[in-house]
């Protein structure tokens, strides 16, 4: 009986460990791309609707750093032509 019970607490902690540590990852990107830090990036990992997540997040980060690419462009033509 105690065997089981030692087997799954270990399993609990790795499933939680699993996914938890690709969550916490994803929060600190978040803060990090909010704070204006432009090349962040997560990878992929943990059960599938996490690796879904950051794939939305990094798409998000993507279309984030083209905005801000074609503002830079636009201001630089506007102030060409002026």
């Amino acid at each position: 009986m105690v065997v089981v019970l030692v087997i799954a607490v270990a399993l609990a902690i790795r499933v939680f460990a699993s996914t938890i540590r690709p969550l916490a990852e994803l929060g600190e990107a978040a803060e990090r791309l909010a704070d204006g830090e432009p090349d962040v990036r997560v990878r992929p990992r943990g059960p599938a609707p996490v690796r879904g997540l950051a794939a939305s997040f990094n798409a998000m980060a993507e279309r984030l750093d083209r905005s801000r690419a074609d503002r830079r462009a636009l201001l630089a033509d506007v102030t060409h032509e002026l």
